[in-house]
């Protein structure tokens, strides 16, 4: 016993500087943790992942049932809201993730001082997009953790820990399949297939959602529709609708904000460093592919709040900063190390959530003051997704039942089912405009129904809003509080972009995000331009490099 302050001793010597920038790194997430519940950085899951977690139901589509499994053990904490009980495995799975990128760092640099592996762990523990989402109740800093810890094992060819790894971001959440598949094709030992099947196996988690599918129904229809598993083909369908669906004319614009979102995320000055990490043969490191594939996927992604997805580039491309970091002078080094400290202090106090972000907490205002208005048995059918999904918590919770419709939903014939279960009247005009219809739908419901309710936004940087009768809205202003207008025609070119801070917290979400345009000149269909452009123009460099063959080969038979 004596020798353990010695040894305690021994060991601070040691890791001191590790425990600094850590324990720097930690106490950043404990300060900025959401202490209740909140819309900011654009956490729309946040009050359904809570209510589904609480009480075991499905979340959205593809839903996350590791994650909420988890999450049920972590709201069993006998402290702190149920947000904030929450928000602590993002927390955790954040300081995680710095320490991951760290040893990651440290084992592909074997002999190379620690300080390297530091700054990168400093340059993401300090990123906007990473403390934004470590402080909040969502899912993929979990996810990002995990794909690095699978990369870690691979670098240390721990095959079988890689493959269980794999299969528990796989039941964490489905984008975790934007890293994992390309691990797979990089590391050929990861493709035995008995490690293959004991990732697979892991898909048993998903049955969680035909399991605890039952009444209220949110996101997902009665599993009698489609099958028991017919959320599969309900999550396939909706990835497949959003992945590429950008229209063309949006595209300048994303693409400049990707590049604010890389600028500010790698410090800056680390971009250099980054660039430096690849020689010519980039495109063989898989190093750069896990990196750029969430942003490819974002860039192209009709949704622009799926950039939340390139937490992984940061935590990828921080692994690439700390190597390049070895190919620069030490003016770049020590530049780069001041720029993490810089932007780690700077976001400490910019993501502070409750003093300094949404000070009002304006989703838990919304639960606490703005519910509390509407009576049972009427109908609540507010403006956005995430006012809709609090109704089902605030409903489990206090033992109410205030109708909630979702006016994004109303052209489905599975929920159209469900309002007649509900006694919702409506008229449905087959539009085929699916925003039309949309709307009539809306309109209908207002006017063929006793007290219908809906929200009202009051300040869209905070996401804050009140519940309005419609009852006292005379005709037609009805219209402007339940139809929804598309904010970006197709047709024009789009090129100014947002503030990345802004677009970080999701203060642009209610003013820009309104409604995404649907358009069939889109991401894919401009890649499918450029495929059969590269195609025909093949076939002529191989028609005229014939040509000239045939050419040669008749002037030497001359």
């Amino acid at each position: 016993m004596r020798n353990v302050p010695q040894a305690i001793a021994g060991l601070l010597k040691l890791y001191w500087l590790e425990l600094l920038v850590f324990g720097g790194i930690a106490a950043v997430l404990l300060i900025c943790q959401s202490p209740d519940a909140t819309w900011m950085n654009t956490d729309s899951d946040g009050m359904h992942y809570v209510y589904s977690a609480k009480y075991l139901y499905p979340a959205h589509k593809g839903s996350a049932p590791l994650y909420l499994l988890l999450s049920n053990l972590f709201l069993r904490l006998p402290f702190g809201t149920e947000f904030w009980r929450m928000a602590l495995i993002s927390v955790l799975s954040g300081i995680a993730g710095s320490v991951l990128i760290y040893l990651i760092i440290k084992q592909k640099l074997p002999g190379k001082p620690k300080y390297y592996g530091l700054i990168g762990a400093l340059v993401y523990g300090g990123s906007a997009l990473a403390i934004s989402q470590n402080t909040i109740v969502e899912s993929y800093p979990l996810v990002t953790a995990v794909c690095l810890a699978i990369y870690l094992m691979c670098l240390k060819q721990k095959w079988l820990t890689a493959s269980i790894l794999i299969g528990v971001a796989g039941a964490i959440h489905p984008t975790s399949i934007l890293i994992t598949i390309p691990l797979l094709i990089a590391y050929k030992p990861l493709r035995n297939w008995k490690r293959l099947a004991v990732a697979a196996s892991f898909i048993v988690f998903y049955l969680y959602i035909p399991l605890t599918n039952r009444p209220p129904y949110m996101w997902n229809m009665p599993n009698s529709e489609g099958g028991a598993l017919g959320f599969i083909g309900d999550t396939v369908s909706t990835a497949l609708m959003l992945t590429g669906g950008i229209a063309i004319p949006d595209l300048p614009k994303r693409i400049l904000d990707a590049g604010g979102l890389i600028l500010l995320n790698f410090a800056i000055i680390g971009v250099y460093p980054l660039i430096k990490a690849f020689d010519k043969k980039w495109y063989k490191d898989i190093l750069f592919w896990v990196m750029a594939i969430p942003t490819i996927y974002y860039i192209t992604d009709l949704s622009p709040q799926v950039y939340v997805y390139v937490q992984p580039t940061i935590a990828f491309g921080v692994i690439a900063i700390g190597v390049g970091l070895t190919k620069v002078n030490r003016k770049i080094l020590y530049s780069t190390g001041i720029a993490a400290i810089l932007l780690l202090s700077i976001n400490a106090n910019y993501f502070d959530i409750g003093r300094t972000l949404d000070p009002e907490l304006s989703a838990t205002k919304y639960y606490n003051e703005e519910l509390t208005k509407v009576p049972d048995g009427d109908i609540l059918m507010p403006e956005y997704g995430w006012q809709w999904a609090a109704i089902y918590l605030y409903n489990k919770n206090e033992n109410r039942n205030i109708i909630p419709v979702c006016i994004d939903t109303l052209v489905s014939p599975d929920y159209q089912k469900m309002l007649n279960e509900w006694d919702v009247r409506y008229e449905d005009d087959n539009n085929e405009d699916r925003l039309s219809r949309q709307n009539y739908i809306a309109l209908s419901i207002v006017r063929l129904n006793g007290d219908v309710w809906t929200t009202r936004t009051t300040d869209d940087r905070t996401y804050g809003c009140e519940v309005i009768n419609l009852a006292n809205i005379q005709s037609p202003e009805k219209e402007g509080y339940v139809a929804k207008y598309s904010t970006e025609p197709p047709g024009q070119l789009h090129w100014k972009p947002s503030n990345p801070y802004d677009t970080i917290t999701g203060a642009v979400e209610v003013s820009e995000w309104k409604f995404i345009t649907l358009s069939s000149h889109n991401a894919f269909y401009l890649l499918s331009l450029i495929i059969y452009g590269f195609g025909l123009g093949m076939i002529i460099v191989k028609f005229v490099n014939y040509r000239k063959r045939k050419r040669g080969s008749k002037v030497i038979t001359q």
